[in-house]
């Protein structure tokens, strides 16, 4: 089977895409850069053109580009400490075939498009580097400029400028449908835990609406009930009672919000006032601190990942390896989504240098990662993927990764175990044939096919 986009276990790879957009904005809302001579490195990587600018005998120079400031900066920051802290890692090793990755600048964009522009120009035309390595930011407004410079860019992906760059390489795939019509494979997470009443809560933040709209979609084409749809919250919203009781009214047995972490508490508590329990899906939240503080919120809120789970760390040598390694590297940083994305970012990038050999160019990186990784998963922490596709568009289904709930006050791995496999399922009778499949004991890539077939 082909091994393509990874896709989440609450719904398909399109709502997962509107979920992580949601989960960005809440805490707030053409040069090609020297393939001749005058390149930083000269020929060390190369020569005949080849791009080795950022490269020299003992060095590789790369570069972030991040939200470290501004409204949205608590969601991105810490991809800059996972890249840098694996580089450190990769350093002490010895580096790359003699050479080490030296950070240059961990360029910030203050959330604001414009300023993404400037500073991914001030990276290639100033700090002369090879790689943008990680790019985390909502705002990905240089991403014509990158594309068209033939740049190197692992990050983030949220956002359609991912698409269809051959340079570009996202933490889960490339390929990102931000914003397709609805498909019953967004229904598999309310559906598979048997509920038929949902609703969906989100803010006026555009990318916080959309997530919600979408959910809905998704909800109604795979045959479930939304009985309660609201988009008109100001974002920051801190009294739910208004929401909670209309929610109650409306019977909503299970609520996708795409609101941030305290929002969500605030949600519960306003629920537990209005003595009603209903199950929900968070975007953010699944954080030991978080569990640790408000266990008692978050019996029944299940997370969406885009990683195998912290507490399935043994089954991931590269997720035990990250576990161990990021703390004593980056004693500030958090152990998280964020830092993780930026880990896994770095990865791939020196996965692609060792591949490469001491001959480095740019177009020599890209080429080998894009021909040579066919089932990369950063030692077992994503679902493996098969980057010679990655660059083409949507493939007509991938496994993807899982979701956690909490029970007896940890978190714990349930759905479509180790992962899910809906992919781009699209109607109710194939949805139905997945689920009917899953339940019968068919492992996710044969109840993929199961869906494949009722589609026929």
């Amino acid at each position: 089977m082909r091994r393509g986009p990874v896709r989440d276990a609450l719904g398909s790879g399109r709502v997962r895409a509107s979920l992580a957009l949601a989960m960005v904005v809440l805490l707030a809302a053409c040069g090609n850069a020297g393939d001749d001579d005058d390149d930083a490195g000269g020929d060390a990587g190369g020569s005949g053109g080849a791009t080795t600018t950022g490269v020299s005998e003992t060095e590789i120079r790369v570069g972030g580009l991040v939200s470290l400031t501004g409204p949205l900066a608590q969601q991105f920051k810490g991809s800059a400490d996972g890249a840098q802290a694996y580089f450190d890692l990769v350093n002490e090793r010895g580096g790359v075939h003699g050479r080490t990755i030296t950070m240059v600048e961990i360029r910030n964009d203050n959330t604001d498009p414009a300023r993404n522009q400037e500073e991914a120009r001030a990276l290639v035309e100033q700090d002369e580097i090879f790689a943008v390595v990680p790019l985390a930011t909502p705002v990905f407004a240089s991403a014509d400029y990158l594309a068209d410079a033939q740049m190197p860019v692992f990050g983030w992906r949220i956002q359609d400028e991912w698409n269809d760059h051959e340079t570009f390489y996202g933490h889960v795939g490339t390929w990102a449908e931000i914003d397709p019509p609805g498909d019953a494979g967004g229904a598999y997470g309310p559906k598979r835990l048997g509920f038929t009443k949902v609703g969906v809560l989100g803010y006026t933040a555009p990318q916080s609406a959309d997530c919600a709209e979408a959910a809905a979609r998704n909800y109604e084409a795979g045959g479930l009930d939304v009985v309660y749809e609201n988009t008109s919250l100001p974002l920051g919203t801190a009294d739910f009672t208004a929401d909670a009781q209309k929610i109650k009214d409306a019977g909503v047995e299970f609520l996708q919000t795409c609101i941030d972490t305290n929002g969500n508490l605030n949600l519960a508590r306003a629920l537990q006032r209005v003595d009603y329990h209903v199950a929900m899906g968070w975007p953010t939240g699944y954080e030991q601190e978080v569990l640790a503080e408000y266990g008692d919120l978050l019996q029944d809120v299940y997370f969406v990942l885009q990683h195998r789970p912290f507490e399935e760390a043994a089954s991931s040598p590269g997720l035990q390896e990250y576990l161990t390694e990021f703390p004593r590297l980056a004693p500030d940083g958090k152990i998280g989504n964020q830092s993780l994305i930026g880990w896994v970012n770095a990865k791939l990038f020196v996965d692609g240098l060792e591949a490469v050999g001491p001959e480095l160019t740019r177009e020599k990186l890209v080429e080998t990662i894009n021909t040579e990784f066919t089932e990369w998963d950063a030692d077992g922490i994503i679902w493996p993927l098969d980057w010679s596709v990655q660059h083409t568009g949507p493939n007509p289904y991938g496994c993807g990764l899982t979701s956690v709930t909490v029970e007896n006050g940890a978190f714990v791995q349930v759905l479509g175990k180790p992962w899910n496999c809906l992919g781009r399922v699209q109607t109710e009778a194939e949805l139905d044939a997945y689920i009917a499949a899953e339940e019968g004991g068919a492992t996710p890539e044969e109840a993929a096919e199961a869906a494949l077939e009722a589609s026929e």
